[in-house]
C-alpha cells in the first residue's frame, strides 16, 4: 500500500470517491451525481487529497481522505473501500 498526496482529483477518482461515500453516508448527505460532489469540493478551503493505492491490487484506488481549513481548523473526511 502506499498513499499519495495530490491537490485534485481525476474525473475517475471523483467517480469512485462518489461512489464509496453513497454507500457509507445517509442519503441526506450522499450525491446523485460527481457535480455534486464537486460542489462540496468546491466550497473547501485549502484542500489537500490523499489516495490510498493498493499496489498489489494494479494500483487500484482503495481509500481516499480530504484534509481542508473551516472555521479556522483544519478538517478531515476519510473513505476506505
Amino acid at each position: 500500500m502506499k498513499i499519495v498526496e495530490q491537490d485534485n482529483l481525476s474525473d475517475e477518482q471523483k467517480a469512485r470517491v462518489v461512489e464509496w461515500w453513497n454507500a457509507e453516508y445517509p442519503a441526506s448527505i450522499s450525491y446523485a451525481d460527481v457535480s455534486g460532489f464537486d460542489e462540496y469540493l468546491n466550497n473547501r478551503a485549502d484542500k489537500r487529497h490523499f489516495l490510498l493505492i493498493d499496489e498489489e491490487q494494479a494500483d487500484e484506488i482503495v481509500g481516499w481522505a480530504l484534509t481542508f481549513e473551516r472555521d479556522a481548523a483544519r478538517w478531515f473526511t476519510i473513505v476506505i473501500a
